[in-house]
């Protein structure tokens, strides 16, 4: 679980985020939305001990400014928006996920190996472990890093517009992988730019305009409230299943 409270960050002099208090809890995926440059990064920055703040950030109730990094490791674990590309295996890559549990070795044990084997199964990307990073594509790469997030095996997930660079079929896939971790009883934070996804898969959205918090609510509510088109120039389209009556909505421009 997280427990913000007004939580502030600065860059030098600049203020990024300004009181932001907000809960993420177990079994729940809460989605963050916000135009560009609003503090959406910066927030999932400051949550995983990356930046300084002011305020209070609990993780499963502890104050994560208090706790060591390896400590922490264990609590959290991000997926940042933009990804490197070095020159080593996706396997390689995969197994840094293990870090927390290797101690100051690195060696991992027979645990740590089957581990590192499964979430590639998971992810889809078990034909791609003798392959380097920075010569698969950009899709894939993320594929890669999504294995590495789910081997660090934390309660709480944090990912950066996981979106980026999949395909739609991909993207379906994420999805129902954030759900399977949501139902497994983990914590998980995304920032995500398109709102039609964000309204599918949240159990809660966030909406940051100008480092505030400017809604926090379920997606239901999110539907029904003039901030989709205050906040981001979208109308909204009612359209109703002809096989169960249900009514979905679609945003567009």
């Amino acid at each position: 679980m997280i427990e913000c409270k007004n939580v502030s960050v600065k860059y030098g002099k600049k203020e990024i985020l300004h009181s932001v208090s907000f809960s993420a809890c177990p079994n729940e995926i809460t989605v963050i939305l916000g135009k560009n440059g609003c503090g959406k990064s910066t927030l999932l920055r400051a949550l995983s001990g990356i930046i300084p703040y002011s305020g209070t950030i609990k993780l499963n109730g502890s104050e994560s400014r208090t706790l060591k990094p390896t400590t922490r490791a264990k609590l959290i674990s991000m997926m940042p928006q933009i990804l490197q590309s070095p020159e080593i295996t996706v396997r390689h890559l995969v197994s840094y996920g293990r870090y927390p549990y290797t101690g100051l070795s690195g060696i991992m044990s027979e645990a740590d190996r089957i581990a590192v084997e499964n979430v590639m199964a998971k992810t889809g990307i078990s034909e791609l472990a003798d392959s380097f990073v920075n010569r698969i594509s950009g899709g894939e790469r993320q594929k890669a890093y999504f294995a590495m997030l789910l081997a660090q095996d934390t309660p709480i997930l944090l990912l950066d517009e996981p979106g980026a660079h999949l395909d739609t079929e991909y993207m379906k896939n994420l999805c129902s992988f954030l759900k399977c971790e949501r139902d497994s009883g983990k914590t998980v934070v995304a920032v995500l730019h398109d709102i039609n996804c964000a309204v599918e898969l949240a159990d809660r959205i966030m909406v940051i305009e100008n480092g505030g918090v400017l809604f926090n609510g379920t997606p239901g509510a999110f539907c029904e409230s003039d901030i989709p088109q205050k906040a981001f120039g979208v109308q909204r389209f009612d359209c109703v299943e002809a096989s169960d009556g249900n009514t979905s909505r679609i945003f567009f421009r």
